[in-house]
């Protein structure tokens, strides 16, 4: 366990850190410049290979100065988000005593000074958490790895890290328990794709995947909807000449039906986005979740929410496709308590938008192969 510090020693580290993100801020703005002008110069001078040649050299200088900068800001973004837990932790303390406190209401003690405290505590809390999560959505708002124009140079631009998204954690109390929860599920769902099947009642109704899809591109910026993703599926074929989603089935519930890595086909053609298609353990996709990622994960049905499809039977396939929304960590310890998930099942934005505890998701993922698509880039 954490050794738990004073307010005005984490107070003190926030004010450091803030100096350190504008210093970076400076840093990499004169980075950025730099890489533009150089750049813009190798791209009307394409015919000069000589000088070309020279101006690579210097672009290669600074993308060593960037991937130096980046490196920092890694390290700052590690430190803040150790500061947002042990405030998490401060937070967690102070909850606890409050509600202890406020049992004793019915001994008619003078207990003013005791919640004048918890007050003074509470308002540090919300500033605190306030000003560390701008300064890390100050660190995922920079442009890093900044693309060559007219260059014949290659440069790697791979990352050891994920990249940071500019979403937040938000605080919420779910079964008792404190926990952080990735952005804002029950927000971002209005945008989703539900009540699958709505496009071709009669002829398309297994298409859970198509509407996976729709979603993680609309998330994108993509202007999709079910009918137009049914069709597009319906209609390409792959590299082995077999069409991206199921057609031609005499049972509607089967027809619109899609795998992992036709998704990944589906999304690329319609989007231009590159999504890979692989078997990982579900606690891994929740960092690409967590980064911005979008990511959709296969699962059984009836492991997965029984409630809903009914009881398991190894006999039956069961597969069905969600879109991750959302990780759900434990206040205190950060392990990961369940997840926000969509899906088109639902018949409203509410009802597709839905929390499932880490376990009984994780076991719904694996008994279908741990198979997930996850975008390349950050997509919100």
């Amino acid at each position: 366990m954490r050794e738990r510090r004073s307010e005005k020693d984490v107070e003190y580290e926030i004010n450091s850190l803030e100096n350190q993100v504008s210093d970076f801020e400076m840093n990499i703005s004169k980075i950025n410049q730099k890489l533009e002008s150089i750049e813009n110069v190798v791209a009307k001078i394409g015919d000069d290979q000589s000088i070309q040649g020279i101006l690579n050299g210097n672009l290669q200088e600074r993308y060593s100065e960037k991937d130096i900068e980046e490196k920092k800001a890694d390290n700052l973004r590690h430190d803040l988000e150790e500061l947002l837990r042990e405030i998490a932790d401060v937070e967690a303390i102070n909850q606890k005593s409050k509600q202890e406190i406020e049992g004793l209401d019915f001994l008619g003690e003078d207990l003013s000074d005791a919640r004048s405290i918890i007050s003074e505590r509470e308002n540090w809390v919300q500033d605190a958490q306030q000003r560390v999560e701008d300064l890390i959505r100050r660190l995922g708002n920079n442009s890093f790895h900044t693309p060559l124009v007219g260059s014949s140079i290659s440069i790697n631009q791979s990352r050891g890290n994920l990249p940071f998204t500019n979403q937040t954690h938000t605080k919420e109390l779910i079964n008792g328990k404190i926990v952080t929860v990735f952005d804002h599920p029950k927000v971002s769902v209005k945008n989703a794709i539900f009540n699958q099947g709505s496009a071709y009642p009669n002829k398309f109704s297994g298409t859970c995947g198509c509407c996976c899809c729709a979603t993680l591109m609309r998330k994108a910026g993509f202007n999709v909807d079910e009918k137009k993703v049914v069709d597009y599926a319906s209609s390409k074929r792959d590299e082995n000449g077999s069409s991206l989603c199921m057609k031609d089935s005499i049972f509607s519930n089967e027809n619109g039906g899609t795998n992992f890595l036709g998704r990944a086909k589906i999304i690329k053609g319609m989007s231009g986005l590159d999504v890979r298609a692989e078997v990982i353990p579900l606690s891994e996709v929740a960092k690409y979740v967590e980064t911005g990622h979008g990511v959709i994960i296969g699962v059984n049905a009836c492991i997965y929410a029984p409630e809903l499809y009914g009881p398991y039977n190894p006999n039956t396939p069961g597969g069905h496709a969600l879109i991750l929304e959302s990780v759900v960590r434990d206040g205190l310890s950060r392990e990961i308590v369940g997840y926000y998930v969509i899906d088109s099942n639902g018949s409203t934005a509410e009802s597709a938008c839905r929390f499932i505890e880490a376990n009984q998701l994780t076991k719904a993922f694996e008994k279908q192969g741990c198979r997930a698509n996850i975008t390349e880039r950050i997509i919100w």
